[in-house]
């Protein structure tokens, strides 16, 4: 748990009982609701309610009606899924923020609580029901503050730990380097494939790139620590002039009807031709920053297969856990059918 916050905001909820994940993120509960708050942008914040229903259209618009009535400002309904809640707040400056705060946590609950949806019940990791604690949970690239069941959280973090002891032991750079270039290679055809088609050039193709170079390194059981990126990168950095060289060579086989050694041959000869290269300066520069860009749509990806980053990700779920203060009434229930709203995470 990082103990240092440095958000004023979080600063301020602390009084609520809010604890922070990381600089971006806090955690707390609010009327026995599990909530995440999630920093977006300036004062603007993501609001996650832990909750469990099926009647997501009906728990919007019941909601959203309930802030309007209430008169509550700087707050928007984003979505309703069947594990969570999510709206959006933007604390302004000064006593207000709080006091805003609280209107709008307050007539939240209270709306979810008068359309028959409490607090989620069931463990986000298992679907147990009467989970005993807190945490976050990352799945399907949902970062969630959930009950759990704290036997399953910290199951999960002895497999994450086990599974990165394995890889730094037994993890090769040279079988991921080839899975690497295997993925790197099909990411490149594809994108040399729909440059011919349609004569143009897609930034998402580009992500792609890196993303598959790095899916095929972890399937080939390479290393995956530092080092991993720097052949992720240098590998699609390299991919720039085989996209190039390949087109040069599908280019003369289907305008030249060369067969495919000649113009492997002469493909390599006109893609080191200064006069080319020159000539195709605009479609370069524009394959560079495409594939810049690709980098860092797909950063947040590579980095995440990463040990260090799997193994501090686990850690920050784990001490996030604490006791679930509605423990003691779902265990009263714990003989009770479980309703239809009663989901695993999903």
């Amino acid at each position: 748990m990082n103990n240092t916050i440095k958000s004023a905001i979080f600063n301020r909820l602390a009084k609520y009982g809010f604890t922070p994940a990381s600089d971006a993120v806090c955690v707390g509960t609010w009327n026995n609701y599990a909530i995440e708050l999630q920093k977006f942008a300036g004062n603007l914040y993501y609001v996650y309610v832990a909750i469990r229903t099926n009647d997501t259209g009906s728990v919007r618009k019941t909601c959203k009606d309930a802030l309007k009535a209430a008169g509550v400002k700087h707050t928007s309904m984003e979505r309703v899924m069947k594990n969570y809640l999510l709206a959006s707040f933007r604390f302004v400056k000064g006593d207000e923020a709080l006091q805003g705060f609280r209107s709008f946590m307050d007539t939240l609950t209270m709306a979810l609580a008068h359309n028959g949806v409490g607090p989620a019940n069931t463990c986000a990791i298992t679907g147990a029901s009467n989970p005993d604690s807190l945490s976050l949970v990352l799945k399907n690239d949902y970062l969630g503050y959930q009950p759990v069941c704290g036997s399953a959280v910290r199951q999960k973090d002895y497999e994450v730990q086990s599974r990165v002891e394995e890889n730094e032991t037994s993890g090769s750079y040279a079988s991921g380097f080839l899975g690497a270039l295997i993925g790197m290679l099909l990411a490149v055809a594809l994108n040399v494939l729909f440059i011919k088609l349609t004569n143009q050039m897609y930034v998402v193709l580009f992500a792609l790139v890196p993303i598959a170079a790095m899916f095929g390194y972890k399937l080939f059981k390479g290393k995956t620590n530092k080092n991993s990126l720097i052949i992720i990168v240098l590998l699609s950095l390299l991919s720039i002039p085989l996209i190039i060289y390949l087109i040069a060579t599908v280019t003369l086989m289907h305008d030249f009807f060369l067969p495919l050694g000649e113009a492997l041959s002469e493909a390599g000869k006109i893609s080191v031709n200064p006069e080319y290269l020159s000539a195709i300066r605009r479609d370069l520069i524009m394959m560079v920053l495409f594939m810049a860009l690709g980098l860092l749509f797909a950063w947040r990806f590579i980095r995440g297969q990463l040990n260090s980053t799997k193994s501090e990700t686990s850690k920050i779920l784990i001490n996030t856990m604490r006791p679930n203060p509605v423990y003691g009434a779902n265990a009263a229930a714990a003989e009770a059918p479980q309703t239809e709203n009663d989901t695993s995470f999903q």
